[in-house]
């Protein structure tokens, strides 16, 4: 897997509005150009322990984040009951905000 820039701090600012912006829109097409995987095994990595894994350590400190379609699309997957262990990335985290309300999904990557 080529691609490991999940659950770094930066996954998280761009996850953050898009599942927003999604769950308010509601589009009935989603097209992605820079997919990538749906979801990831999280391995502890220093930029992952900035990233998300901090998030989750301080959550109880932000409503906001607390409250967001982000974390609550993220905690929600049975994996991380008990603690995050598993990032899903955007093809993951549109299909679980939109679900049956779009028609349409197309996501692109050279992965």
């Amino acid at each position: 897997m080529s691609y490991r820039h999940f659950g770094r701090i930066g996954d998280i600012w761009k996850h953050i509005p898009l599942c927003e912006f999604l769950a308010i829109e509601q589009p009935t097409s989603y097209i992605e150009t820079n997919s990538a995987f749906p979801e990831y095994q999280l391995t502890g990595t220093f930029e992952q322990q900035y990233g998300v894994l901090h998030v989750e350590k301080n959550i109880k400190k932000s409503q906001i984040i607390q409250q967001s379609v982000y974390w609550k699309s993220l905690s929600s997957i049975f994996e991380n009951r008990n603690g995050v262990s598993k990032y899903l990335g955007s093809p993951a985290l549109a299909l679980n905000i939109l679900g049956a309300s779009a028609n349409k999904f197309v996501f692109f990557d050279i992965e």
